[in-house]
């Protein structure tokens, strides 16, 4: 799976192949019958990651959807009297000729999930 996918983050580092320690970024992928899911988390307390995605070997995004879970207090927990405090919402992606573009909001996880061809 290490080979199937290249993640950027502008201006910091790039991941390929072998697995470099990205600021920020935690991710993990897996494939399916032609569909990939990513989970990228963005522990930043301050800042979001602006991100793009590339499929390796040829491969191309033909559609593409998000989830993002986050929210604006990094102590905000669900409990049985406000039991969606927290809750995924959908959050937008960008299929380009390459593979993917979107952002990571602050304190969140984003699963990506995308047909390739």
């Amino acid at each position: 799976m290490a080979d199937f996918f290249t993640a950027t983050v502008p201006n910091s580092c790039r991941a390929k192949g072998n697995w470099s320690r990205l600021p920020g970024l935690s991710a993990s992928a897996s494939i399916r019958d032609r569909r990939v899911t990513l989970t990228l988390t963005n522990p930043s307390l301050d800042s979001s990651l602006s991100l793009r995605v590339r499929f390796a070997g040829g491969a191309r995004a033909t559609e593409a959807r998000a989830s993002a879970l986050t929210h604006s207090d990094m102590r905000a927990t669900n409990t049985f009297a406000d039991p969606d405090e927290v809750k995924p919402a959908a959050h937008p992606v960008r299929v380009v000729a390459d593979g993917l573009e979107l952002n990571l909001p602050r304190q969140a996880v984003v699963l990506v999930e995308c047909a390739i061809t």
